[in-house]
């Protein structure tokens, strides 16, 4: 799936202004990391088989995969075992920003219960608990904050 400001929706162009949200190789930006490139992958496949579907399906689908059931994707990082925060950070969290973002970037909105998970995503993100498992050394943890905060005022604005 292509993510690129020559296809995107008008109303995504509006709001998602900042480079980040359309660089593709930065690790931390919602389209650049690993997990944000196999989801995308993963999710353009079951888009082909279900067209209709509604977007949320694909992540509680990805939910079940990770042993989680769709009550853990509203759930704030204290309500979490160690364990399913684990999965939430290393994984999950990046994957449902990513596919709430790309709702945005083809359709021009994110369905209410997918923009729900996904601002419990970023929120997840800006905890500090997160941000003291990602603080490695070279990481410029100030950009990443940055990058969090912005995407949280753009759900915040649909």
């Amino acid at each position: 799936m292509r993510i690129e400001k020559s296809i995107a929706h008008p109303k995504a162009l509006k709001l998602l202004t900042d480079d980040f949200f359309w660089d593709q190789s930065d690790e931390f930006a919602p389209f650049g990391s690993d997990e944000a490139h196999n989801i995308l992958s993963q999710f353009t496949h079951w888009k082909a088989f279900n067209p209709h579907a509604p977007y949320q399906d694909f992540v509680v689908a990805r939910s079940l995969q990770m042993s989680l059931t769709p009550l853990h994707l509203s759930q704030s990082v204290d309500e979490l075992s160690p364990q399913e925060f684990q999965t939430f950070c290393e994984d999950l969290d990046s994957e449902i920003i990513a596919i709430g973002l790309v709702q945005l970037v083809t359709e021009g909105n994110i369905e209410a219960q997918l923009k729900s998970w996904t601002t419990c995503a970023v929120q997840r993100k800006l905890h500090p608990q997160t941000i003291e498992y990602w603080d490695l050394e070279g990481w410029d943890k100030q950009a990443w904050i940055t990058m969090m905060q912005t995407t949280l005022k753009v759900l915040q604005q649909l």
